[in-house]
Formats: C-alpha cells, structure tokens, sequence
C-alpha cells in the first residue's frame, strides 16, 4: 500500500515540476505544422505563403481514407485531379507534417533554378509544388494504416502548379 502511494506521489511530482518548468509542451497542431513547413521553405526563395483550405483538407482525408480503406495504402492516382498535389507513403510508423514536407524539400538539392530542370535520375516535381508561387492554399491529410505498419499523406494546392516550361518561382 505504502509503495503505491509513494508511485502516485512519485508521478505527480514529476508531472508537476514538467508543468512549472515548461517542459511538458502540447501537442503541435499538425495543421500549423504543414502550413509553416511549407511557408518556411516558400520564404527560403522569397515565395509568398500559402493559407489553409479546409475543402482542400477536407478532400485530402477522403482521399486517403479511400486509400487506407480500399486499396492497401497504396498511392492515389493524382494525374487528372484539378489541384496540385504531392503524396509520401511512409512504410513504417508516422512521420509528423513537418518531416513529410521536409522530405519534399530535401529534392531542393537536385534542382537547378536557373536552368528550371532537375539533375538526371532525380525526381523534383513535389519540391515545385511546395514553391510554386502561384499556389495560394494547401490542404493536407494523413492516414494511418494497418497497425501503424505505415502512413500515407496527401496535400493538395490551389492553384495546381508543376506547368511544364514554367520556373516555380
């Protein structure tokens, strides 16, 4: 009996020296956490931000509930949607909103702005989209499948950009 008292004493001084201290954080909202990702790589190429679409958020988590629910998680066929999108299937875990866009950006390194192409064998088309400046708003949903065997996580942009010929910024 004495023990468990002093395990219930034990936790609520731990918990409240986090709380008095400020170590104990909330949780990010994993809306903000797309948008400033994705507004601080526009601000990297003096890109304006993007603002959050709920119908565009709203179209996402269809879309990747479908997935999760119908075809094993696998990749949406995005090619003849009306918005711009970009997509990662992480095949273990969850990755948070900030590391799914980070991963987009990290094709930055493969693309040559003034010559608007990207280094051979390399793929660049989900960095332009997260920088084309005609862009105006972003929506993004995630889902987890199985037994958090993986994730898949969509983000669509209003207007689409990608236009072939065309420098994102």
């Amino acid at each position: 009996m004495i023990e468990g008292l002093v395990s219930v004493a034990f936790v609520a001084l731990v918990i409240s020296h986090f709380l008095v201290h400020g170590v104990a954080k909330r949780a990010p909202n994993p809306t903000q956490e797309y948008l400033d990702a994705h507004n601080q790589a526009r601000a990297r190429v003096g890109v304006g931000p993007l603002q959050w679409s709920e119908q565009l958020a709203h179209e996402t988590s269809l879309l990747v509930r479908y997935q999760r629910d119908n075809q094993g998680c696998e990749f949406a066929n995005l090619k003849r949607g009306q918005y711009g999108a970009n997509q990662l299937r992480v095949g273990r875990g969850i990755m948070s909103p900030r590391l799914v866009v980070e991963s987009w950006v990290e094709q930055k390194k493969y693309y040559n702005h003034p010559a608007n192409s990207c280094a051979r064998n390399h793929t660049c088309g989900s960095y332009t989209q997260v920088v084309w400046r005609k862009s105006l708003e972003l929506g993004c949903a995630m889902a987890v499948c199985g037994n958090v065997t993986a994730s898949l996580t969509i983000c669509f942009y209003n207007p689409p950009g990608n236009y072939y010929g065309e420098s994102p910024y």
